[in-house]
């Protein structure tokens, strides 16, 4: 019997081509912390974590937010992410916004697109394989009114919930909260500022952080 000899290049072709429809590429959609374009993520990397410190003072809310994500693919991907921010009749957009990936070496400056018809910015994290990956997001918009909101609902975009979150809000004692959005474990006052805690575990929020204040 004669056997069929297959060049070398068609079989690395047909393996690939059966390995992209395994695992679609992660540049092909689009992820974010909180907010994603298109499909989940879910498949082979994960949100799994956010530090997110709220600071309300002269009329301008000032965000510092800890993203991590975790890669469980063997290899590195590259994650395209939208950033949204609220903009409404009470917040402008951001006047102030920096964005850094944490590593091992350090902090590390990202480049970021504005998309201000989406009220957001576009950046890419990297992570290596089999590993997680932080980036680290700082902006301040001022306040119209007296009301404050960081979007949290899109986390939903991910198909899962976070497996912990810690949520920090930090205002002038002399102001005083008439409503937020969901409860905070505990209160300290140091230095004339009053400081809000919250941990969540297992977090899959259902409404966004919104402070009100008289």
């Amino acid at each position: 019997m004669q056997h069929l000899k297959v060049p070398l290049a068609v079989l690395l072709s047909l393996a690939l081509s059966i390995l992209l429809l395994l695992f679609p590429p992660l540049q092909s959609r689009t992820a974010v912390k909180p907010s994603i374009e298109g499909e989940p993520l879910g498949r082979g990397v994960d949100f799994v974590y956010e530090k997110i410190i709220l600071e309300i003072e002269h009329r301008e809310l000032t965000v510092t937010g800890l993203y991590r994500f975790r890669n469980r693919f063997p290899f590195e991907v590259t994650l395209p992410m939208l950033y949204p921010f609220t903009v409404d009749e009470y917040q402008d957009f951001p006047h102030q916004i920096s964005a850094k990936s944490i590593t091992a070496d350090g902090k590390q400056p990202l480049e970021f697109a504005w998309r201000r018809n989406d009220n957001a910015i576009r950046l890419n994290v990297s992570a290596e394989g089999k590993s997680s990956a932080e980036m680290k997001v700082t902006y301040s918009q001022r306040l119209k009114g007296k009301q404050a909101r960081y979007i949290l609902t899109t986390t939903k975009a991910w198909g899962r919930p976070l497996k912990s979150a810690d949520y920090q809000l930090i205002l002038s004692e002399n102001l005083k909260i008439s409503s937020i959005s969901f409860p905070f474990d505990r209160t300290e006052t140091v230095s004339g500022k009053r400081f809000y805690f919250s941990h969540k575990e297992n977090f899959m929020p259902d409404v966004d952080l919104i402070i009100r204040w008289e």
